[in-house]
């Protein structure tokens, strides 16, 4: 039984969860993750069975960047740390 719009859940699970993985704060990464894991998976299964998925592409390419974004902001602060330490 293959349902005509299979893996276009999880595009938008991962869509959805890459939005709030920006507000998040402390539980950035963790977001982020789930959202790049959800989209890839969704496009995916999405592409298998023919179907387009553009909020799958939505939701990693905000995904990787709000990784990004967060990796730099505590990279900074870590360094910013480290220099009132020494």
């Amino acid at each position: 039984m293959s349902c005509n719009n299979s893996g276009q859940g999880l595009c938008i699970a991962g869509f959805v969860v890459s939005l709030l993985s920006l507000w998040l704060g402390m539980y950035f990464c963790i977001a982020s993750i789930v959202a790049i894991v959800l989209s890839a998976v969704g496009m995916h299964i999405a592409q298998k069975n023919g179907n387009g998925c553009g909020l799958g592409i939505a939701g990693l390419v905000i995904g990787i960047v709000s990784l990004a974004i967060w990796i730099i902001v505590l990279a900074s602060a870590a360094s910013l740390v480290l220099s009132f330490l020494a």
